[in-house]
């Protein structure tokens, strides 16, 4: 027999529950196979005492989406396991050692598949029903990688069996036939899929908003503001094709001289006009800010006071809730030749406990900080909701 461990955690003084999965694609679950869920944070112990239940396990399965999830399976790994998921390519390029078999491909790849699937198996619906939290939100990654890999800060490329970093994107076959089988799972008021992928391409985009989708489920997902995302959107004019889905803009910064030292590739104008596109569909939009910009000046808080303006008189006709900022965090750079375009003056620190990142020193008394703090300011006080963290970082 086969174990699957899941990890999932309660949310909001338990009215969300967030399932961490990885095993809704691909697997061939066969009928003495075992689902083993557990809280995050659980103790080794813990998780050991379940497994022991189960005498004549074949191979345990853990999807991680987290590496601080690692702690807890840990001082259990053996041959026997199989550890994949979101966090598991980071575990194989910073060189982690571990006793066991990490997939950081698809799960597909691993089973000898040549070939996606796009068969979507819930398989935590009965977990669901159990705890009878009335929220639930889980991921159904629909690919992996960044169609358009340019952010300097990013470190998300497609990493492939071999965990080389191949740039390219890795899509399941039919994103509009995975949406149309997403449904409310039973005892839940609310069932939210999240399709996670770093940015949803333009052809996927186009199949997700053409499926005939359960208008009773909300789905969220990452765009980026490109021109390409642009004309998918502007061939609807149905003003409720959007309706119960929620766009995460990964915008970074409303200042266009801050998006161009970031190598994004994109403008402040095509986040506001997507964002108006979006809105008129009967969409939601989260528009994600970073801080703590070692290139900060008054041009940057110029154009973000300007930019504020002009989302200001998109949004106004529309419900506070259906647009919102939230900060992504303070800006950490993927590596040491990244971040020394801008300075040499900065800190490494572990990152989800098992990678380093490296952050600009910014010195209070300096002009760069306070150029950060008037931006997080004029976002606090734009009236526009904010959502997560908030953006006083710096004060």
């Amino acid at each position: 027999m086969n174990v699957y461990i899941t990890f999932f955690s309660k949310r909001d003084n338990n009215k969300f529950l967030h399932i961490d999965n990885g095993f809704s694609f691909g697997r061939e679950k066969k009928k003495e196979d075992v689902d083993l869920f557990f809280h995050q944070g659980r103790e080794p112990a813990y998780i050991e005492r379940h497994l022991k239940k189960y005498p004549s396990i074949d191979r345990i399965f853990c999807s991680l989406s987290y590496g601080s999830q690692l702690a807890s399976i840990k001082p259990l790994l053996a041959d026997n396991w199989v550890v994949g998921g979101p966090a598991a390519a980071r575990l194989v390029t910073t060189g982690t050692e571990l006793p066991c078999t990490v997939v950081s491909g698809s799960f597909e790849e691993y089973l000898g598949k040549d070939a996606l699937d796009s068969d979507f198996d819930p398989y935590f619906s009965v977990l669901a029903k159990v705890l009878r939290i009335p929220h639930l939100f889980c991921n159904c990654s629909v690919g992996k990688g960044c169609y358009w890999s340019k952010c300097k800060f990013c470190d998300y490329p497609y990493y492939d069996s071999k965990c080389e970093r191949t740039g390219k994107v890795n899509m399941r076959p039919n994103v509009g036939a995975i949406v149309e089988q997403l449904h409310p799972m039973e005892g839940c008021k609310t069932t939210s899929f999240h399709l996670s992928i770093p940015a949803m391409p333009p052809k996927a985009l186009a199949e997700m908003l053409n499926a005939k989708r359960d208008k009773r489920v909300w789905l969220t997902i990452f765009l980026r503001a490109d021109n390409s995302i642009l004309q998918v959107f502007k061939k609807y004019n149905d003003s409720s094709i959007c309706e119960g889905i929620l766009f995460s803009i990964g915008c970074e910064s409303l200042s266009q001289s801050a998006l161009e030292k970031l190598g994004k590739g994109s403008t402040v104008d095509d986040t506001l006009e997507l964002t108006r596109l979006i809105l008129k569909r009967g969409g939601s939009v989260v528009l994600g800010i970073m801080d703590h910009y070692v290139f900060s000046d008054r041009q940057m808080v110029n154009e973000y006071l300007e930019s504020l303006e002009k989302l200001k008189g998109i949004v106004k006709k529309y419900p506070k809730h259906r647009v919102k900022f939230t900060n992504n965090g303070v800006t950490h750079w993927p590596t040491r030749e990244a971040i020394s375009e801008f300075t040499d003056d900065f800190t490494a620190a572990k990152y989800d406990n098992q990678y380093e990142r490296y952050l600009a020193n910014i010195p209070e008394e300096s002009e760069t900080f306070k150029c950060n703090k008037d931006i997080s300011l004029a976002l606090v006080n734009s009236g526009i909701n904010q959502f997560g963290a908030t953006f006083v970082s710096l004060l």
